[in-house]
């Protein structure tokens, strides 16, 4: 296990979203039947490239009564990203399948950049899956 799989390891037990080894989502699987899409912005298809793919993990607050967030940003100023975004789809991993609240701060898709805010439910954390897919410059076909 590298140091990617092992912090993602150490994140998901304290968490609490492992009961066991086995129920750890393999870094490879993209979607499966039980990933519940909590955001999607624009169309993704299979001849888009992939620009972003990476889990999004925060434990609820200790009092239970509070949300917890995170920003998650791609490209933007100082980006030498020529790409435009195509689509952005976040999908919950969680077992509970209780997601989060998902909205963009800046850019959107046909740009080059994102920004988005990403909410827990109250007393709640997450497990989220992001993927943002780009058209490639050099492929204008895929559109």
């Amino acid at each position: 296990m590298g140091t990617k799989g092992l912090l993602l390891f150490t994140l998901l037990v304290t968490c609490g979203y492992l009961r066991t080894l086995h129920s750890a989502p393999p870094s490879s699987k993209i979607r499966s039947e039980n990933d519940t899409v909590v955001f999607e912005r624009g169309t993704c298809r299979g001849c888009h490239k992939i620009l972003v793919r990476d889990s999004i993990i925060r434990c609820a607050s200790r009092n239970n009564a509070s949300h917890v967030s995170s920003i998650v940003s791609y490209g933007g100023a100082g980006s030498c990203r020529e790409e435009k975004i195509a689509c952005v789809r976040v999908t919950d991993r969680s077992e509970e399948g209780e997601g989060a609240n998902v909205t963009v701060r800046s850019g959107d898709v046909q740009q080059s950049f994102i920004k988005l805010n990403i909410t827990s439910h109250q007393g709640k954390g997450y497990h989220l899956f992001l993927e943002i897919r780009g058209v490639d410059p050099n492929s204008p076909d895929c559109e």
